[in-house]
């Protein structure tokens, strides 16, 4: 018997393999992907050798064996090989018909006001100035209230600001109490000591803090002079309390290198808090950001800090959660209601996106029905050119909105053999993370 991952298995058996993996080398190794379950795994060429070995239904025995009786590995290989593979197969639900299944409760993402202490230069809000009749302190519990009815999900608290609403922790405390994950995107100028910190750790799951620079010089360009040193102190606030912050930063050719070079400093040397991951994203040229078409949005430039953040051993956020289908981008998956009350399809809460309906005027009930159907009719299932892909339930079928903007169809995906190399290569991130 050998014993993996704490579960017993004997070397006699089959292994339950997916009935069709797709095989690709790479540099860094071999990626195997279950399409249908679906999960993926990285292997050596040893370890790619047995593997074949079980696909070709042989039992963990008859394969090793079989590999080492060709004579390119003594036996501790073999042996190690063996181990490893299988400890793999394990974590990674590298199995036949393992597969688990979405949790089918919409998600929120309420901008609680387009007010902001900031006005960044890439802002796809066009943040700033508080809109018309942003929805009261009541509204917003009364629309949470009915947003709960479906259970338990995922509730986004952002702006604007929304640290600049003096509500805000009444809101999170409410929203926290109807057993949501409450999530915060900030600024984080506002976090000025220890007790604001406090608090915010009382009522929020997830906190995500803005940074687009590990320089004042780079940071600043974008958000305004004087707020690199306001976004370092109140990451620090969370120093000593045990509870992660999310550093977000958006990545261009502006401030690239700046954060290629400077990012081991900025964590080793200005950070104190410890508990820390790195979430780069790339521009959106949507509102003030429209601009940055100029500078392009270039997946590069995130791929090669992805690489970077790996070398310095920084956590990062996983968004593809294992053997769970993606069959979207989180388009219609997730009621995005704007400070006014207007609902969006998607968070990024462009234009384009908008339901055409009002939380004031429309019931909350009436929406979770209509975002369900809709959500449905861009299902990665129903695009052309996708079904085919072994990618398929990794990828999702792409951002919609690109869809939409670039080929006129939302279910029109914007795809290329380069885009499918920098999933592979995400892929590979991933597992050499893990």
């Amino acid at each position: 018997m050998t014993r993996y991952q704490n579960k017993k298995i004997s070397i006699d058996n089959y292994v339950n393999l997916p009935k069709k993996i797709f095989s690709k080398s790479f540099p860094e190794g071999d990626v195997h992907i279950a399409k249908e379950n679906p999960s993926w795994i990285l292997t050596s060429t040893l370890e790619t050798e047995i593997l074949e070995q079980l696909m070709n239904k042989q039992t963990i025995r008859e394969s090793a064996i079989k590999v080492y009786e060709t004579g390119k590995h003594n036996l501790e290989e073999v042996e190690d090989s063996t181990k490893s593979l299988l400890e793999k197969l394990e974590a990674f639900g590298f199995y036949e018909g393992h597969t688990v299944q979405n949790n089918e409760n919409l998600a929120l993402h309420l901008y609680l006001t387009t007010g902001c202490n900031l006005s960044c230069k890439h802002c796809y809000k066009d943040a700033g100035k508080k809109r018309e009749k942003e929805l009261t302190t009541k509204e917003i519990k009364s629309l949470i209230d009915d947003f709960s009815t479906q259970g338990k999900t995922q509730v986004v608290l952002s702006g604007g600001e929304p640290l600049t609403r003096t509500d805000f922790f009444e809101i999170a405390g409410y929203i926290k109490s109807k057993g949501h994950q409450v999530n915060l995107v900030t600024n984080g100028t506002l976090i000025k000591d220890i007790e604001t910190a406090k608090k915010i750790t009382g009522v929020v799951d997830f906190l995500q803090i803005s940074l687009d620079g590990c320089t004042p010089e780079k940071n600043d360009y974008y958000r305004g002079k004087g707020t690199y040193e306001k976004i370092i102190n109140a990451i620090n606030q969370f120093e000593g309390l045990d509870f992660e912050v999310n550093i977000g930063m958006v990545v261009s050719e502006v401030n690239y290198e700046d954060i290629k070079n400077n990012l081991s400093t900025l964590l080793n040397d200005k950070i104190k808090h410890k508990k820390i991951k790195i979430n780069v994203s790339g521009l959106m040229d949507y509102g003030r950001g429209q601009y940055c078409k100029k500078e392009g949005k270039s997946h590069d430039y995130v791929e090669k800090l992805f690489q970077e953040a790996t070398k310095l051993g920084i956590k990062q956020k996983q968004w593809r959660l294992p053997n769970t289908k993606a069959f979207d981008c989180g388009y219609a998956r997730s009621i995005t209601v704007d400070a006014n009350g207007d609902i969006y399809h998607c968070p990024v809460a462009n234009e384009h996106l908008k339901a055409g309906l009002n939380i004031r005027t429309t019931p909350m009930s009436e929406i979770m029905c209509y975002f369900k159907a809709k959500n449905s009719e861009v299902s990665v299932e129903l695009m052309e050119g996708c079904t085919d892909c072994e990618l398929e339930y990794l990828c999702g079928g792409g951002c919609r909105l690109e869809n939409k903007l670039q080929r006129g169809s939302l279910l029109n995906p914007k795809c290329s053999p380069e885009r499918k190399e920098r999933v592979y290569k995400e892929l590979i991130k991933l597992r050499l993370d893990a």
